[in-house]
């Protein structure tokens, strides 16, 4: 029952962002949340994320931090930290010289 109420959120969160993109009223946590639902396909991830953030101040410094220092977090492995830092690594390369 658990597993399909999570799989019943993380499809509202796609849903919401669909609808609404990043602008559609999402707070840091939840971007970080549906993110990590990618890479962490069975677990709560809010808890991780909220983590996360508590960790590192900002989800801009999340996602900013290299693999290894992600996974000295409790729950973040290598796939997630891979993720986390690959969304950086595009954010600067789309950035305007």
């Amino acid at each position: 029952m658990r597993e399909h109420r999570r799989a019943g959120h993380r499809q509202r969160l796609r849903e919401r962002f669909l609808k609404g993109g990043a602008s559609a009223g999402f707070h840091d946590y939840e971007l970080l949340e549906l993110l990590l639902s990618y890479a962490i396909p069975r677990r709560d991830t809010k808890r991780l994320a909220k983590a996360l953030l508590e960790e590192f101040g900002s989800l801009e410094s999340v996602i900013s931090q290299p693999p290894e220092i992600l996974q000295k977090v409790e729950g973040i492995g290598q796939a997630a930290s891979v993720l986390l830092n690959l969304i950086s690594m595009i954010a600067r390369k789309e950035r305007p010289p």
